[in-house]
C-alpha cells in the first residue's frame, strides 16, 4: 500500500492500531476502498479551484497559494485553517486525531503532516 507515515497512522488509527484486522481489511476490500473507509480519499473527482478562492469557512477570497485542502480538494484559507485545528486541539483533546475536513459532511481525516503546518 503506498501511504505516507501519516496516513498510515490514520489508517492505523481508523482500525484501533490492530494492524492484523487493518491488513485483513486491505486483502478484503482493496487500497481503494480501504483507504476511503477510513476517511483518506473520497470516491468524488477533484476539481481544480480557479484563482482566487474562496475559503469555506470565512467567505473571503484569496490567492491559491494562500489556501491549503486535503485530498478531498476543499480549500481553506490559512488563517482558518489554523483556528480550526487549533480549535479541534483545544476543544476536543482525545478525538483531536480523529479530526475531519471543515466541509460540512466531508469525512476525509486531517493528516499529521498537515496539522504540524498550522
Amino acid at each position: 500500500m503506498d501511504v505516507t507515515n501519516s496516513e498510515a497512522s490514520l489508517l492505523l488509527r481508523a482500525y484501533g492500531w490492530d494492524r492484523e484486522k487493518l491488513m485483513g481489511q486491505f486483502f478484503n476490500i482493496g487500497g481503494d476502498a480501504l483507504q476511503q473507509s477510513a476517511g483518506l480519499t473520497t470516491s468524488s473527482t477533484l476539481q481544480t479551484p480557479s484563482d482566487p478562492v474562496e475559503c469555506g469557512i470565512c467567505w473571503a477570497d484569496f490567492a491559491i497559494k494562500e489556501t491549503s485542502s486535503l485530498r478531498c480538494g476543499h480549500h481553506f484559507c490559512n488563517p482558518c485553517w489554523n483556528d480550526y485545528i487549533c480549535d479541534r486541539l483545544s476543544t476536543s483533546s482525545r478525538d483531536s486525531v480523529r479530526s475531519v475536513c471543515p466541509s460540512y459532511k466531508c469525512p476525509i481525516r486531517i493528516p499529521d503532516e498537515h496539522a504540524k503546518n498550522f
